[in-house]
């Protein structure tokens, strides 16, 4: 488990006897990280704590576990200002916390809400639910297949899957103009992933047109 911060008992403390209560009955750890973190800010902004987010917000995210934005907004005490603010931080101090303790995120459905479908639980391994923590901590393709000592297209076969089950979209993972491109290459209605690639010529990779292939499939489904 990752460490306690140093001025874990003063946080404490600083909260009252009601809030330790809370703290006693969920996950202690991510509760005194994201306490420290909101702290840190309204030390650094000369501002009380609560202004920040409050006891409430953090309870939450212990119960919660939001794993994007989208999620987080569903959290009490998140509204929009608040997420765009801070919620980068939020998120990594959750996913990593999650990864170290082999917790599985909740990421918003495409509704606003925050659950996982049991038929996502079922479906995705805990490999691909690890590549989509990873990819919302703020790593890249890249990064996360060296991290994880996997091949890019492994990890972009992952994200089609997320992409599938609304876990991630496909702003996240590639420009507009490449998805455009990449789109095009789907002439058919079947949208059959062999015949895409050879209308590229062969330069685009099987990982990038199964992920642009998802999207497009779920954009078919939701029209």
């Amino acid at each position: 488990k990752k460490a306690l911060p140093q001025n874990y008992e003063k946080i404490k403390s600083s909260y009252g006897s009601t809030a330790d209560a809370e703290v006693s009955s969920m996950h202690s750890d991510l509760y005194a990280l994201l306490a420290a973190f909101r702290n840190e800010v309204a030390e650094e902004n000369d501002t009380p704590p609560y202004m920040i987010f409050s006891n409430k917000a953090i309870k939450s995210c212990c119960e919660i576990f939001p794993g994007d934005k989208k999620a987080l907004l569903s959290v009490e005490g998140f509204g929009k200002r608040k997420v765009k603010d801070y919620g980068t931080d939020v998120l990594k101090i959750i996913s990593g916390y999650c990864q170290e303790n082999s917790i599985a995120m909740n990421y918003s459905s495409g509704e606003g809400n925050t659950k996982l479908a049991s038929r996502t639980k079922k479906e995705l391994s805990p490999t691909v639910i690890e590549t989509v923590q990873l990819l919302n901590s703020g790593l890249n393709i890249s990064e996360i297949a060296a991290i994880r000592n996997f091949a890019a297209s492994t990890i972009e076969g992952h994200l089609a899957l997320a992409i599938k089950y609304k876990l991630v979209t496909i702003d996240q993972l590639l420009p507009e103009e490449e998805v455009a491109t990449i789109s095009s290459f789907f002439i058919h209605e079947s949208l059959e992933l062999n015949m895409a690639r050879q209308n590229s010529g062969g330069k685009v990779s099987f990982g990038k047109l199964k992920m642009v292939q998802a999207w497009l499939i779920a954009s078919k489904i939701q029209s």
